[in-house]
């Protein structure tokens, strides 16, 4: 088959529309560059000749295309009215003049992943439903991007979009990945359908204040709120499982964050949040890995009242109005506390009998009560490696000493005698 364009290549020329096979493909602007159509097989290619004529491979079944990657060229319009599916990669790129890509009845592609194209204001995908990578990026002018009936997806991870300020997923419910990153003016994130997840990262994002997916129950991967200065809001209401960790960093407007139905995590870590003043996870039962909270100068009090154990380590330091760190249900760590405070006065740890591997407890320089101080020294001594315990003896330390930490009473410094007799090294005040 043989289409002509009308014009020389590289001369300006009309809107073209290009028949092949039942999928139309139109142009608008100067054509500069071969633009390819591919079938799984056999392959159709469209390609200008010198003389404006273009080859085309053999039909394929009207509205499904297996790929489109065309790269550069001047074109200012790209419409496939026609096309329903792309079987494998939409990514078409290097088109600084595109003012408009239109494909009105896609419902399923593979893969939708077009870049560079600065001149790019609105993106709708009215009818998608389904896609295996959404990642369109580098699209700078953008202010809309519009998937209303998107329902599922391998990876959602639009990116590099300085002016959006619109983003529907409304009727998301699954993605593998969730990680839209770099758009700055974005005021609000929302996922109100999504009820699972693997990984939930989204980052990057100067302007975003609400950020909600208030249904979603599941996670296998992390939970990952990184680079959002502006976020006031994090709504995770349904959450049950956490498979990856828990990251919250860089939010430094977030006063405070809440897991209240979540029973199991993977790991916990939170740092620079200036504004974080509560933490809330009632019903977590387990931590698979460790707890790391850093920089969040307001947080007062730390409390994991249902934990049972935790697979790692605990290391909080920089919380200088942290007062109160409790984990009273909790049996076992995997690896060292490390709690550095400096007005914390009230550790509880009443069911601790093991720290794994871990070498050490290390409560220095904060304020601990006497009572505190005791209570630490009574746990520790109950780890003699009998009764499920795990043995703090040789090689081992505890380090009460520095800041305003209360000295033992009389009954603490019995236990320090029995943790001592161990081979343990004990510091105290």
């Amino acid at each position: 088959m043989r289409i002509l364009t009308q014009a020389p290549v590289g001369s300006p020329q009309p809107v073209i529309t290009k028949e092949i096979g039942g999928v139309r493909v139109t142009y608008a602007g100067t054509l500069t560059s071969a633009h390819d159509i591919t079938l799984p097989d056999p392959v159709a290619r469209i390609a200008p000749d010198a003389d404006g004529t273009a080859e085309c491979g053999p039909s394929f079944p009207r509205g499904k295309i297996a790929s489109y990657a065309a790269e550069g060229g001047a074109l200012t319009l790209l419409s496939f009215d026609d096309t329903t599916e792309v079987a494998r990669r939409f990514c078409p790129s290097g088109m600084p003049d595109l003012a408009q890509l239109s494909l009105p009845v896609l419902q399923k592609a593979a893969s939708f992943a077009p870049d560079d194209m600065p001149s790019l204001v609105v993106l709708s995908l009215p009818v998608l439903e389904e896609v295996g990578y959404f990642g369109p990026t580098g699209m700078p002018a953008l202010t809309s991007l519009d998937t209303p009936l998107l329902c599922r997806a391998g990876a959602f991870a639009p990116s590099d979009m300085a002016l959006l300020v619109a983003l529907s997923a409304g009727a998301l419910t699954y993605a593998e990945t969730v990680a839209p990153a770099d758009m700055p003016l974005l005021p609000s994130l929302l996922f109100p359908a999504m009820t699972g997840c693997g990984t939930f990262a989204p980052r990057n994002m100067d302007l975003l204040a609400l950020l909600s997916a208030d249904v979603l129950a599941n996670l296998s991967g992390d939970l990952a709120l990184i680079g959002l200065p502006a976020l006031a809001s994090a709504i995770f209401t349904a959450v049950q499982t956490v498979g990856g960790s828990v990251r919250i960093i860089g939010c430094s407007a977030l006063p405070s964050f809440s897991l209240p139905n979540a029973t199991s995590i993977g790991g916990l870590k939170i740092s620079d949040a200036s504004a974080l003043a509560t933490v809330s996870t009632p019903l977590v039962e387990t931590v698979a890995g460790d707890m790391e909270v850093s920089e969040i100068p307001l947080l007062g009090a730390l409390s994991f009242p249902a934990l049972g154990s935790l697979d790692g380590h605990i290391t909080i330091t920089a919380a200088p109005a942290l007062a109160s760190f409790s984990i009273p249900l909790c049996t076992s760590t995997a690896g060292d506390m490390v709690i550095h405070a400096a007005n914390l006065t009230t550790v509880g740890i009443s069911s601790l009998i093991s720290i794994g591997s871990g070498e050490k407890i290390d409560l220095s320089g904060c304020a601990l009560s006497q009572a505190s101080v005791d209570q630490v020294l009574e746990q520790v001594a109950l780890m003699d490696g009998t009764n499920g315990s795990g043995l703090f003896g040789e090689g081992k330390t505890l380090d009460l000493s520095g800041g305003t930490n209360s000295v033992p009473s009389e009954i603490g410094m019995v236990d320090m005698a029995i943790i001592s007799a161990r081979g343990a090294i004990i510091i105290t005040n």
